[in-house]
């Protein structure tokens, strides 16, 4: 399984609801932490760049990438939906 592998999708649709998030109107960086993301093989120009923030505030998804809304009971915290 890779990182962008969404498994939900295997299963049937009434786990999930093809969504599109509601994108922000004029998102901006407040913090980050650089030591991790280059850690984590990020090319720091591009996240600080405007497609950087696009792709991290939800104005962008990566190619191939569907989003999706899950429903989740939050059993371990004894609440149910």
């Amino acid at each position: 399984m890779t990182y962008l592998e969404n498994s939900y999708m295997n299963l049937p649709e009434y786990f999930y609801s093809r969504e599109k998030a509601d994108v922000p109107p004029q998102p901006e960086w407040i913090r980050g932490n650089d030591e991790l993301a280059t850690k984590l093989g990020f090319d720091l120009d591009w996240l600080h760049s405007p497609k950087g923030l696009a792709l991290f505030s939800g104005q962008e998804a990566p190619e191939g990438i569907e989003p999706v809304a899950l429903a989740y009971a939050g059993h371990q915290f004894g609440g149910w939906v």
